[in-house]
């Protein structure tokens, strides 16, 4: 005769498994579990020490946020601003003019150019603003009466 469990029968032996794996995990590692190593580095209220935790982590992490890119020379200028002196001078800093290529009547020209700029320019904050708002409210060159406006 074949004997037929239930659903809830499958569930129970499933968690009865699964209690029984960790309980043997405990007995026989006996706490040297990898993620026992981890608890070193947490504090004594249970959170773990913040990756942001020096003046430098600091600077890069707002560097790679506001901008495209950074040399070690620039973190390491920006890392010895005070942090509210160095978010103020990448929020207030005035964008570049983009030098617009001769035949701006070429999407590709245009579209070059502004990757140019974007790459090249001192005040990048505002040109990463810029491509965030453009990918969220975009004009289609094809759509506008030419392509001087969305240049423009």
């Amino acid at each position: 005769m074949q004997r037929r469990i239930s659903r809830r029968q499958a569930l129970e032996l499933g968690a009865g498994g699964a209690v029984g794996a960790v309980g043997l995990r405990l007995v026989v590692f006996d706490g040297h579990s990898p993620a026992r190593a981890g608890a070193a580095a947490i504090g004594g209220s249970g959170s773990s020490a913040s990756p942001l935790g020096t003046k430098r982590a600091l600077a890069a992490h707002l560097l790679r946020r506001a901008g495209f890119g950074y040399s070690a020379a620039e973190l390491d200028q920006a890392a010895s601003v005070p942090y509210a002196d160095l978010v103020d001078k990448l929020v207030s800093a005035a964008p570049d003019r983009l030098q617009m290529p001769t035949d701006f009547n070429q999407y590709t020209s245009v579209v070059s150019a502004w990757y140019g700029h974007m790459a090249t320019t001192q005040a990048q904050f505002p040109e990463r603003m810029t491509l965030f708002w453009h990918g969220l409210l975009t004009s289609d060159y094809r759509k506008s009466t030419g392509l001087p406006f969305v240049a423009q």
